[in-house]
């Protein structure tokens, strides 16, 4: 019984998942990588479509077409992010620039 109950909540949360993500899914802009090293310029329009000063604008941007190295870039990064959140506070306040 549990275990059905359990399907049914699962299968219910997708659906509402599911409808809420195509009924208000914002329109964040995609960039290719090889045109943001080869045309950078050619961009302005959509960096500030994401960036702007205006209601729709996320401040988001997806770079898509990464070199496969990334992946690897992204899981180190990462990694390193969690052993410095796990350093003394004082430590990490030496990384600390109180001008941002």
């Amino acid at each position: 019984m549990a275990r059905r109950f359990a399907s049914r909540t699962i299968t219910s949360f997708n659906r509402s998942l599911q409808t809420s993500s195509t009924m208000n899914a914002p329109n964040v802009v995609s960039i290719s990588y090889p045109t943001l090293l080869s045309s950078p310029l050619s961009l302005e329009k959509s960096i500030e479509q994401a960036f702007g000063s205006h209601p729709q604008a996320l401040g988001i941007i997806i770079v898509k077409d990464l070199p496969d190295a990334y992946k690897t870039y992204r899981e180190t990064l990462l990694k390193f992010g969690y052993k410095f959140s796990h350093l003394p506070e004082e430590t990490k306040e030496r990384y600390t620039d109180p001008e941002s």
